[in-house]
């Protein structure tokens, strides 16, 4: 188990249970132990194969890795019975829960020097098992609490030692790896939110996150999703249901007043529900109000396949607006609520906020039976006109609500009291569905500091929790074995709420336009246009959309651009034409970016949707000046060459041998293998371009391409239209290139391209 991730004071919710059945460490040297052990012979000089090790020997290498690893660096105090269980079953099961005993006391730490211990012998075993033949020994689950270890206890070293160096296996070994990954599949995970679990934190992470249990899940709910697309919740529109609050009730639908919805949107308003309890016979009504200044409601956040959807009328039934009613009314009404504030102006910030509750409580104190709320179902009518009335003032309702609650049916299982702050913030981010939608990304950016959780016991301020935890972080609160991994928790929370176009008060206008999001090194960078580009479009490209027209409205509301423009045209591609022209610049990263684009010239480069096809990428923050010609590229490196000096793979009048004839490869000029993503057909006598996805200034440090032997690097292909400086291209292919030294072992496809090295240049380009 990796219980130590959890804290001292709690164990897992779902322990991982790994069997150990090897022998006690012997307590010796830990570089002789292959010796003593018996696989390895005192006077072999060579280390033998994989075939050469018994399969009687692999307790004892797991022994050797793992606890030997221990008794290097605690020495006469380590006592492996610490790290041993009995399970109900009789077996035994590695535990870290006594871990946090060995390594609590920094003085202690510095005083016997067990960094120095840590340092040495965890890039000692993180080097054993990267290495095949011992890897090959060991079970992928040991290998996998092995890792762990080494990842811990260097975390440990670097925080109270200062920096270290590590070798490349251990960076590897930090890593998820594939073991963690298929078990996660295995236990119900989506494959969307593995690779996301995969790219956003480490070994450590996984290893939190295998031991969450997660309600109502199965491999069967996500057998269709991919790695890029959670499609577990989207819904077949003529087949969807909306839900009652338990399956064997049957109550009434109360339903919004139809014309009234019409009437408040036609008039330039937002329409709200007014839900009144009666105090006589428990029976609700519910009324259609225009939202006015000053107006205190809730606007609620879901996710349509948990069955608060109503595709056919803005109803629902009675047995979910009573909870709606409740559910609000506490927001609205209980002091318990008033969200928290950390930081400098922390106290004065929650102050002013709790003044602000209480003064609004005492205006409506006597109408407390009735709660004002805003949901796109009961909100939203479905006449089509008036429906786009209604999505374009979707930003204000949520700026202005005074409290958003998230409803999600696997966090309303989940008891906040019983996991820590940074669970639940995992939690949300990597389990919930809520999270996979794309249409509460912009719901959820708004809402800013009033956002609410629906847990089993009760609405939380997620982001509450997530500025304690930080400041936690700050003031070194955080237990140091789990330190990490809330460093990841934290970081991935403020990049996924921060990095977006400001949607808040003027007080978290300021902040935001200060401090860069999650730099826990304190980092005052502002945010610039790309940056906001970058990550909403990441945002919105790892969620999922029922409808593929919905996306450019999404993104366009959360960049807060104009919206009726994009709205107003027909079909996914239109609306993405139209996003693009209301932008001044683009990243210059997304002509590495993998997926469909658009055909006509000036706009060959710009991605047709706002999604992942294969792989998950960052776009990254290099801006690009937006021309009718095109995109402008500054930052990359490139290559020219002509046509009728390849060699195609597939279809050539010469010879391999004709073509090779007289050329070598050498240090400075070399042969390239480019293959193309989509088919391209170079035209004869016609200069291209090969754009390299490598900065050749950044840290003085020279591209791989420079390496004698490189694997494949991201690349475009353009082909050039004119020889005035910025060069005019138009965009052909994403085209990954990699170095060819074996003329023997090629594919059936692609092109060899003969390239200089010192011809790698930067170059401006305009790409159409």
């Amino acid at each position: 188990m990796a219980d130590h991730l959890f804290g001292p004071d709690r164990a897992p919710p779902k322990p991982l249970l790994i069997e150990y059945y090897g022998p006690l460490y012997d307590e010796k040297k830990w570089s002789e132990f292959p010796t003593r052990y018996g696989w390895k012979k005192p006077s072999t000089a060579d280390e033998p194969g994989p075939s050469s090790i018994s399969s009687a020997y692999f307790s004892g290498i797991e022994c050797w890795l793992y606890f030997g690893m221990l008794h290097h660096i605690f020495g006469r105090e380590f006592n492996q019975s610490d790290f041993l269980r009995d399970g109900e079953d009789d077996r035994k099961y590695i535990t870290t829960q006594n871990l946090h005993k060995y390594v609590e006391s920094s003085k202690d730490w510095k005083k016997k020097r067990l960094g120095e211990r840590t340092v040495e012998i965890v890039n000692l075993v993180a080097e054993q098992i990267r290495n095949d033949r011992i890897a090959s020994c060991v079970r992928a689950e040991m290998g996998f609490l092995i890792r762990i270890l080494c990842t811990s206890l260097w975390n440990i070293a670097i925080k109270r030692d200062g920096p270290q160096i590590e070798n490349l296996h251990l960076r590897r070994c930090k890593v998820a790896g594939q073991w963690e990954y298929g078990r996660m599949l295995a236990d119900g995970w989506c494959p969307l939110e593995v690779e996301k679990a995969r790219m956003l934190g480490n070994v450590l992470s996984q290893a939190y996150l295998l031991q969450l249990p997660r309600p109502g899940t199965s491999p069967e709910t996500h057998k269709l999703c991919a790695k890029t697309e959670c499609v577990a919740n989207n819904i077949n529109e003529e087949e969807y249901l909306t839900r009652h609050a338990q399956d064997d009730c049957d109550c009434s639908h109360i339903f919004a007043d139809m014309d009234k919805l019409h009437t408040i949107l036609e008039e330039g308003g937002v329409p709200l529900v007014a839900i009144t309890a009666s105090a006589e016979d428990g029976s609700f009504t519910l009324d259609v109000v225009k939202k006015r200044t000053g107006k205190r409601y809730v606007s609620i956040s879901h996710v349509w396949s948990d069955g608060l959807g109503n595709t056919k009328g803005n109803s629902l039934p009675l047995c979910q607006l009573q909870i709606l009613f409740e559910k609000a009314s506490l927001l609205l009404n209980d002091k318990e609520y008033v969200p928290r504030y950390e930081g400098v102006y922390g106290p004065l910030h929650t102050g002013t906020a709790r003044l602000a509750h209480f003064a609004g409580n005492s205006a409506i104190f006597n109408k407390k039976e009735t709660v004002h709320l805003w949901m796109d179902t009961l909100c939203i009518p479905h006449r089509r006109d008036v429906r786009k009335l209604a999505i374009q003032r979707i930003r204000e309702v949520y700026l202005n609500a005074y409290r958003t609650m998230i409803l999600d049916s696997e966090m309303r299982q989940i008891a906040s009291k019983d996991a820590a702050n940074f669970e639940l913030l995992q939690r949300v981010q990597i389990c919930s569905g809520w999270m996979r939608r794309a249409w509460t990304l912009q719901e959820g950016l708004a809402a800013k500091s009033r956002l609410y959780v629906l847990f089993k016991d009760g609405p939380i301020n997620i982001s509450t929790i997530s500025e304690e935890t930080l400041t936690k972080l700050e003031r070194g609160k955080i237990p140091i074995l789990q330190r990490e991994l809330v460093e990841y928790i934290i970081g991935t929370w403020f990049t996924y709420f921060q990095h977006s176009i400001t949607y808040a008060s003027k007080f978290e206008k300021l902040v935001d336009f200060m401090v860069k999001p999650v730099n826990i090194n304190g980092s005052l960078d502002p945010i610039s246009p790309s940056q906001i580009i970058a990550w909403s479009w990441f945002n919105l490209a790892m969620r999922a959309a029922t409808r593929a027209e919905d996306r450019p409205i999404i993104l366009t509301g959360i960049l807060n651009l104009d919206l009726k423009k994009v709205l107003d045209e027909k079909g996914s591609d239109n609306r993405m034409r139209t996003f693009y022209t209301l932008l001044n610049e683009f990243p210059q990263d997304v002509i590495f970016q993998d997926g469909p684009r658009f055909d006509e010239a000036g706009l060959r480069w710009a991605m047709k949707s706002c999604q992942y096809t294969d792989t998950i990428r960052y776009l990254g923050t290099n801006p690009g000046d937006l021309k009718p010609e095109g995109l402008k590229v500054t930052v990359f490196p490139s290559w020219i060459f002509l046509s009728d000096d390849v060699f195609n793979l597939d279809n050539s009048e010469i010879s391999l041998d004709e073509w090779t004839k007289g050329f070598e490869d050498t240090p400075e000029q070399l042969t390239i293998l480019l293959t193309t993503k989509s088919s391209v057909i170079l035209e004869p006598n016609t200069e291209y371009a090969i754009i390299v996805h490598a900065q050749m200034e950044k840290n003085k440090t020279r591209p791989r391409v420079y390496e004698s032997q490189f694997s494949e690097i991201d690349s475009a292909l353009v082909k050039k239209q004119g020889n005035k400086s910025p060069y005019a291209a138009l965009y052909e292919s994403l085209a990954p290139i990699k170095s060819i030294s074996d003329y023997e072992k090629l594919p059936n496809d692609g092109y060899l391209v003969r390239v200089v090295r010192a011809e790698l240049q930067e170059r401006p380009w305009i790409i159409g």
